[in-house]
């Protein structure tokens, strides 16, 4: 099933970052005139792989969105350092706004998609040495990790990190791990298509915490709305036969999304 807009529903989509070749995702995104030249530069510029396929399969999945639905696309470019709007240029009435977050481990990429409020998520492989989050939270937020296994300090630090990306106050950030804690000690998870997870709420704060057991990956999603009723995901992969002539390129005829997983909160 193809990914749908709704309203009460926000959209977590799964891409490898190694969907595309180089060559025709940096071709796509100059054929779209959609993004700054800054962008662009930047990509040719940028020597670390890893950051450059994180940029490019973001952006070449905000471009299929813009094309398939009638949506602009709200995102913190991190290149800028601020809040930008891709207004969408394929559609003549495109007055809805999908507000996104991007995350991303060594192989995968998540994109959150919220329609007109803000998201954020956060995702890390579960196989992650926690060495160094250890050292943060002991130093930095003085908690004690004792007795804190591995798998939970990664769930704390995916909720830290979607927190820091919602500029969630300093006060949310205590009572939302605390929870996630006691939500764990009381074994309050649930368990739907191989994703564990917890749902909770903290202020005005919706928290969602999962274990992807399909991916081996782990995340936390974080929304303001009280209207939203699912969670779906997706999994964006090529299409079996890719063009080879770049002047016959079309994402729409190189991609698919579709649906994995529904998640009722």
């Amino acid at each position: 099933m193809s990914l749908i807009f709704s309203e009460n529903d926000i959209q977590v989509i799964y891409a490898p970052l190694d969907i595309f070749s180089e060559r025709i995702s940096l071709f796509i995104l100059e054929k779209s005139n959609i993004f700054p030249s800054e962008l662009i530069e930047y990509l040719h510029k940028c020597r670390s792989s890893e950051r450059r396929r994180e940029l490019i399969v973001s952006r070449l999945l905000f471009l299929y969105l813009m094309k398939k639905r009638a949506v602009n696309i709200r995102y913190y470019d991190s290149i800028k350092e601020e809040d930008e709007t891709l207004m969408n240029c394929f559609y003549i009435s495109s007055d809805r706004t999908a507000f996104a977050s991007i995350s991303h481990s060594k192989k995968n990429l998540a994109v959150a998609l919220n329609l007109n409020s803000t998201i954020s998520i956060d995702i890390e492989p579960l196989g992650r040495q926690v060495g160094k989050i250890d050292l943060f939270f002991t130093n930095k937020r003085k908690i004690d990790c004792k007795n804190i296994n591995s798998s939970k300090k990664l769930l704390l630090w995916t909720i830290y990190e979607a927190l820091y990306k919602i500029d969630a106050p300093e006060r949310i950030y205590t009572l939302a791990m605390n929870q996630l804690l006691l939500e764990v000690e009381l074994n309050k998870q649930r368990n739907e298509d191989k994703i564990i997870y917890y749902f909770f709420i903290v202020g005005n704060y919706r928290i969602f915490v999962w274990r992807d057991l399909s991916f081996q990956i782990c995340g936390s999603l974080i929304f303001t709305r009280e209207d939203k009723k699912k969670i779906k995901f997706y999994m964006a992969m090529p299409r079996n036969s890719q063009e080879e002539k770049p002047c016959n390129i079309r994402l729409t005829r190189l991609l698919n999304i579709n649906k994995i997983s529904e998640i009722i909160i």
